[in-house]
Order: C-alpha cells, then sequence, then structure tokens
C-alpha cells in the first residue's frame, strides 16, 4: 500500500512529533493537567519508537522485544489518559474505580513481561513476515492474557467516555461543554485500536500508537484553546493580595471549576452538582452580604485576566461576624434615627397628598360632582394591580410603578383649572372653537405639573403625573390629543386611566348629557378596543364588571 521508505518515514515523524509535543507541553505553566499530559506524550514518543523498532525487526524474539515494549507504553497511555480525564472532568465516580484498572493494567503488564522468559501467556505462537511494503509484522495466534489486556485497554477508554459525557450532561457552560466534547472526540477513536489490529486493514500496518498519538494531540489543542494550564496560575496571581477566607473561582461564563479548601468545608452547596446555582444565587443577590448557617458573610469579585483577555472572576468570601456584632449597638441607634426621618417623611407625603387631592376637589366641583375623580382613581387602582397579578407589563408594572399612580392619579384633569366655567359647565355639544380651548386642558395639565411639584424628590412621581395630565387623551389608534401618539408610545400610566376616565364619564351625569347605563357602558368601552384603548387593557376591563360595580355601589 505505501512504499518502505514512506512507512519508515511516517513512523520517524510521528516519534518526532511526540518529542515535540512533549517539549511544547514543557513550557506550560505547572499544573497537574500539564504533569499527566507530558507524561503522556513520553509514553506515546516511547510507543511509537517501539513499533519502529518492531517495523525494522528481522527475527522473530526481537519483534517480540518490541511488541513487550509497545504494550508496555499503551497501558501507561490508557492509564494516563484515565488520569487526565478524571482530574480535567472533575470525576464523580468513586476513585477505587480508577485504581481498580489501574492495578488491573499493572498485573497484565506483570504477566505480559513473562513472555520474555519463556512463559508466553500472551501469545500461543508468533512469529514476523515481511508485508508487501516491505517492513516487519509480528503475526501471532492470540492468548489468555492477550484477551485481558485488550478487555483493560477498553475499559481504561470506556470509562474515559462515560466520565467525560457525564460532566458534560452536568455543566452548564457551555465553553466547558464545548470542551469536554473535545475530549470525548479524542477518546472515542481509541476504541479503534483493536478492532483494526483484528481487521487488519492497513496490510500489517499497526495504527493503534498512531490513534494515540492523535488523542494527545487533541488533548494539547484542547489544553491550548481552552487554557486550562493558565487560568488557575493566573487566577491565583489576581486573587492573592485578597484572598481572607473562601476562595471561588468561575470561568467566563459563570462555572464555578475551582473551590479552595475553605470554601468547600465552608459551604455544603460548593460540594455538589447546584454548585453552579448557589454562587449564581448568591451574585444576583442586590447586596453583597449574605448570611450562611449563624454566620454573616461579605463576597468581593476580583476579574482573571490572561494578558487583556477576560477568562473568568474569583469571588472572596469573608466571614465578617465579629464585624456585625460590634456594630449592632450603632445600628440600633441608627434604625431609632431612620424611623424618626420615615415618620416626617410620612406626613410630608400625607400633606402632599391632601394637597393633591383638594386640587382634585376643586376641578371637580366646577362641574363633575366631586367624586369622579375618587372613583376613578379607584378603578386605576383596581385595574393596574390586576393587570400586574396576571403578569401583563410585567417589566413595568411594579409595586412602586403602582402606588405612585395611584397617588398621582387625582390630578389626571388638573389642566381644566385654566378652562373657563362657560365651556366646562356648557349644555350640549362644544363648537368646534370651543371644544379646541378645552383640548388645552391636556397641555396645561402637563405644565401646571412640572411648575408646581418640579421640587418634589420623588422625580418619577412628577414624570408619571405628567404624563397622565398630558396623555390621558390620546387613542390607541393614533387620534387622540394633544400630540397624536399611538400604541405603546402612550404611557401606560395614560394608557390605564384613560379607559377609567372615559367609564366614569359615561356613568356620570353632566351639564351636558345624562347618564349611560352600566352594561351599555361596558359594552361601549369593549367596542373601543384597538381604537381609542389598548386591547389587553379593555380585556382586562371588562373581565372585573363585577368588582368595577362593587365599587361604583360603595
Amino acid at each position: 500500500m505505501f512504499g518502505v521508505s514512506m512507512m519508515i518515514i511516517f513512523q520517524i515523524v510521528g516519534v518526532v512529533l511526540a518529542v515535540i509535543l512533549s517539549i511544547l507541553i514543557s513550557r506550560q505553566k505547572p499544573s497537574a493537567l500539564r504533569t499527566i499530559l507530558q507524561w503522556n506524550s513520553v509514553a506515546v514518543a516511547g510507543g511509537l519508537l517501539a513499533y519502529l523498532f518492531e517495523m525494522l525487526s528481522t527475527v522473530r524474539e526481537e519483534a517480540l522485544l518490541a511488541v513487550f515494549f509497545e504494550n508496555l507504553a499503551l497501558g501507561a497511555i490508557v492509564c494516563l489518559t484515565v488520569e487526565f480525564v478524571s482530574v480535567y472532568c472533575e470525576a464523580k465516580f468513586p476513585k477505587w474505580i480508577k485504581w481498580a484498572l489501574y492495578v488491573d493494567i499493572a498485573l497484565c503488564e506483570a504477566v505480559i513481561c513473562t513472555s520474555q522468559f519463556g512463559h508466553n501467556l500472551q501469545y500461543k505462537s508468533y512469529d514476523i513476515a515481511r508485508s508487501e511494503g516491505g517492513f516487519s509484522v509480528f503475526k501471532s495466534d492470540p492468548g489468555p492474557a492477550y484477551y485481558w489486556y485488550a478487555a483493560s485497554i477498553i475499559i481504561g477508554i470506556l470509562l474515559c467516555l462515560g466520565t467525560t459525557f457525564s460532566a458534560f450532561k452536568r455543566t452548564s457552560s457551555s465553553t466547558k461543554k464545548r470542551s469536554y466534547l473535545f475530549v470525548l472526540l479524542a477518546c472515542a477513536p481509541a476504541l479503534a485500536f483493536f478492532p483494526v489490529k483484528f481487521i487488519d486493514l492497513f496490510n500489517g500496518y499497526d495504527i493503534g500508537s498512531i490513534l494515540m498519538m492523535l488523542m494527545t494531540i487533541c488533548f494539547f489543542i484542547l489544553t491550548a484553546r481552552f487554557r486550562i494550564f493558565d487560568l488557575a496560575s493566573v487566577a491565583k496571581e489576581n486573587v492573592l493580595q485578597s484572598i481572607s477566607e473562601s476562595v471561588v473561582v468561575l470561568d467566563s461564563e459563570g462555572a464555578v471549576i475551582y473551590s479552595n479548601k475553605v470554601a468547600l468545608d465552608t459551604f455544603a452547596e460548593l460540594n455538589g452538582e447546584h454548585k453552579d446555582k448557589f454562587v449564581s444565587q448568591l451574585m444576583q443577590s442586590q447586596t453583597k452580604e449574605f448570611n450562611y448557617g449563624d454566620h454573616d458573610y461579605e463576597w468581593k469579585s476580583n476579574g482573571i485576566y490572561n494578558g487583556k483577555r477576560f477568562e473568568g472572576l474569583a469571588l472572596c468570601i469573608t466571614d465578617v461576624s465579629y464585624l456585625k456584632s460590634d456594630n449592632r449597638a450603632l445600628a440600633s441607634k441608627i434604625d431609632e434615627q431612620t424611623e424618626k426621618i420615615r415618620e416626617q417623611s410620612r406626613k410630608l407625603a400625607d400633606a402632599q397628598q391632601q394637597i393633591i387631592f383638594s386640587m382634585a376637589e376643586l376641578i371637580d366641583s366646577r362641574g363633575q360632582g366631586g367624586e369622579h375623580f375618587k372613583r376613578t382613581a379607584a378603578i386605576v387602582t383596581l385595574l393596574a394591580r390586576t393587570l400586574q397579578v396576571r403578569g401583563y407589563f410585567s417589566n413595568t408594572l411594579t409595586d412602586s410603578f403602582i402606588d405612585r399612580l395611584s397617588k398621582a392619579t387625582p390630578l389626571y384633569d388638573i389642566g381644566k383649572i385654566v378652562v373657563p366655567d362657560s365651556i366646562l359647565n356648557k349644555p350640549g355639544r362644544f363648537t368646534k372653537e370651543e371644544f379646541e380651548v378645552m383640548k388645552t386642558h391636556a397641555t396645561e395639565g402637563g405644565r401646571i405639573v412640572r411648575s408646581t411639584l418640579h421640587r418634589l424628590e420623588d422625580k418619577k412621581f412628577t414624570d408619571m403625573a405628567y404624563d397622565i395630565a398630558t396623555y390621558h387623551h390620546e387613542k390607541y389608534n393614533g387620534s387622540g390629543y394633544p400630540s397624536g401618539i399611538s400604541g405603546d408610545t402612550i404611557p401606560l400610566s395614560a394608557r390605564i386611566i384613560a379607559i377609567a376616565d372615559v367609564f366614569d364619564e359615561l356613568i356620570s351625569e353632566r351639564s351636558y348629557k345624562t347618564a349611560v347605563p352600566i352594561s351599555k357602558a361596558f359594552k361601549m368601552i369593549e367596542a373601543g378596543k384597538g381604537t381609542h384603548f389598548d386591547p389587553i387593557i379593555t380585556d382586562v376591563f371588562v373581565s372585573l364588571r363585577s368588582r368595577i360595580e362593587e365599587l361604583i355601589n360603595d
């Protein structure tokens, strides 16, 4: 299939590559994985060299000796691969399984060794022949030790694959998943070692050592690509100055890749499968303090960088219980002062709300009976709470938003204070000119809110009051006033108030109209869905009919 010179050169190139790989690995920063992989590359170089001697042997005793060293190298490669995978994948299986495999391979190697002393349990018979390519081929009839040895090697590779697949399923980090997939792809071809040897696809050329060489190269690419040698060292250099007690190292996607002994002894979750969730919840908390057991802790994070490349985070967790106990007396005094300040704030807020209600009652008393804003405010609060409970507008409808909305609602018609009584209380329909004057109450309302409430500390309250005063007559299809905006560009607060305002106007008697029956008012509201009113708010409003009727009756 190949010329003899080509096969010999191919084998020599493999030995040279294995030596170069060992040198490259030795230049990496010290770590357990580097040591394992370096010995692995040495074993691969030895296996390739032994097979080269087998190819060049002229008598069967020379070939048998070369085969013996090949088997020693292969056994070492498998053991080192199992060790590499168990360390890199943080193996969860009992350690005795791994050591039982090592002992089994060692015993098998010892039995094979007897072949050099005339007690060959590995082969019933053996000889050498010349291949078509011109190199020596070791021909044998396998004995019991051979099958024992083959089974042990296959079990070792299967253990690697199973460990890696378990780690792949266990991790939530996409980076780690890619690295584990790389390990699977590196180990899987090794299963072809014995089948290829039996089938003899390459006219006597044994590709077993080449398969192991490819696996070692894959592992080196893995370590270079995912920087597993460097990360622990870089993390150490970054956090040495800030270590207090527990240290947890995360990769760039937030998955836990290392916890020191103090952290593992202190926080039980770091020893199990939910360590990523534990740390994620810790970092998502609003403060950097938390309680665990009977102790108080504080955490801080340091970025881990390799040059300018962000590699992950190092969390330093400190027990601050002693500080807490020393500060309790001071905290108690601070709480007392804080409560006094809160009480003063509540009194100011109550006074502010009373002023707002007084202004709203003044407006209502000019032509709307004095109860319009109260009913509207009650409906608005009910509608907003229901939307929140049902999960609508969840990014906006917070408790604080609804609280501000309830307090600001009485101000939505404040602009009517500038509308003359002759127009505000006119019986019958407005002329075009009168309606234009009436429409000015929206923009005037916004102006009055800005000029009278601009000194309030709660700027969000002022902004909401401005929105509802200015935009509560906008329509969902854009045909409203004063700006003609449409859809979600209308502030949510104004969309909620719009439907409550129109409904109460319909069921209320005015100088220019009679009251509409409640049943008809609901139908008219529903008819305005998608044109006048927000479709979602309309549906929820209609679904609250019985509760709204109770509010009106009360």
